[in-house]
């Protein structure tokens, strides 16, 4: 409590209460307590919130390490240089554990890797044993395609810290998906939905993952939850960016971007997003996939077919892709080139599920224009 109340207290002074706000100092010192219980989504949630609040501050009185803190949050998002300056005059007053973790994100914002995870190992060492904070930190630092498993072992231990955390199993099983365990992805991201989830991230990855298999049950309900509950695209990005700024390592904050515009019926941004994820990582398939959806949502039936194309050159086991190219070549009157695609799909492990939808769409009965509204419960029957 007294490391809280170091870190956190801070006294403000109004001098026009009809203009000035509390609300940045508010944040922070929430900020602060959801640092300290390990809690990332909402230390994710508070710092995005920074990034849309439009506010006179209230000045910031003193000068402990409370203050230079709060200082340094004011700025985090526009100065981050300037924060991290903040954070080195709150360690010259009190050797804090947060403090340490405050300038380890800073640092990884700013793309200072190295002194993120000096950071981020001495707050470790000063903080309790079971503190999460500092497992986040490394585990969404680490998610390059060629530190995947590292950040699934740090998952591992974050999860059994904290079992009623759905923000935990949705990451993890946000890594799978990208490692193409669709298996264990669905199984994780059904836990993070169990758990009540308050955003869109497991029901978003879970779609794409039922559309893949065939679930077409799952992918109608996921659907319908998604547009009533959980209808902001940019809401995941404004996350991302409050952790990663401009730096281009995550590709969560693009994906999430790309497939909630597209359901959103926002088809050049859906694009744009796509086309940022693939310039991190262009062996995504579901990329493509959206391209071409929204391509195709645009009247270009041409680069919806290039599009499934391309995806099916790094993703050949992706069966979607085959039904949609044969959706637009049907609409090209490409007709040899749709029933390609159809054999391919009826040759495949996953035959029987897309048959009847493949058949659905060659006689017009969806579209890629209906696909979202379309009755699923036809395909399974």
């Amino acid at each position: 409590r007294a490391d809280l109340d170091r870190v956190a207290n801070v006294r403000v002074r109004l001098t026009d209460e009809r203009r000035e706000s509390v609300a940045v100092p508010v944040i922070g010192v929430l900020n602060v307590l959801q640092s300290a219980d390990g809690n990332a989504y909402e230390v994710l949630r508070l710092l995005s919130m920074l990034d849309v609040l439009e506010t006179v501050n209230a000045e910031i009185m003193g000068g402990g390490a409370a203050s230079d803190i709060h200082r340094g949050m004011t700025v985090y998002l526009d100065d981050t240089g300037q924060a991290v300056a903040y954070f080195d005059d709150a360690l010259e007053r009190a050797q804090s554990p947060l403090i340490y973790a405050y300038r380890a994100t800073a640092y990884l914002r700013l793309g200072e890797i190295d002194r993120a995870l000096r950071d981020i190992e001495t707050a470790q060492r000063l903080g309790p044993p079971d503190w999460t904070t500092p497992l986040y930190l490394l585990a969404t630092y680490t998610t390059a395609p060629d530190t995947l498993d590292d950040s699934i072992a740090l998952f591992n231990r974050i999860i059994a810290l904290r079992p009623e955390d759905w923000f935990a199993p949705n990451f993890r099983g946000a890594l799978y998906y990208l490692l193409g365990d669709y298996e264990r992805a669905w199984a994780d991201l059904q836990l993070a939905i169990s758990l009540g989830p308050t955003t869109n991230f497991p029901y978003l990855t879970s779609m794409s993952i039922a559309l893949r298999q065939g679930r077409w049950a799952d992918f109608q309900q996921l659907i319908d939850t998604f547009i009533t509950e959980f209808h902001d695209p940019e809401y995941s990005e404004h996350m991302v960016q409050a952790i990663y700024g401009d730096q281009r390592f995550s590709v969560f904050g693009p994906i999430f971007g790309a497939a909630g515009n597209l359901l959103l019926g926002q088809y050049e941004a859906a694009i744009a997003a796509a086309d940022e994820t693939l310039a991190i990582d262009d062996t995504l398939g579901d990329m493509y996939m959206i391209k071409g959806l929204a391509r195709c949502n645009l009247g270009d039936m041409a680069g919806a077919e290039q599009a499934y194309t391309d995806g099916i050159a790094v993703d050949p086991d992706h069966m979607t892709l085959y039904a949609m190219r044969a959706e637009v070549r049907r609409r090209q009157n490409d007709w040899i080139g749709a029933m390609e695609d159809v054999d391919t799909v009826a040759d495949s492990l996953l035959g029987a599920a897309f048959k009847p939808l493949v058949d659905a769409g060659l006689v017009g009965n969806w579209t890629c224009e209906t696909l979202f509204d379309y009755d699923y419960s036809q395909v399974d029957e």
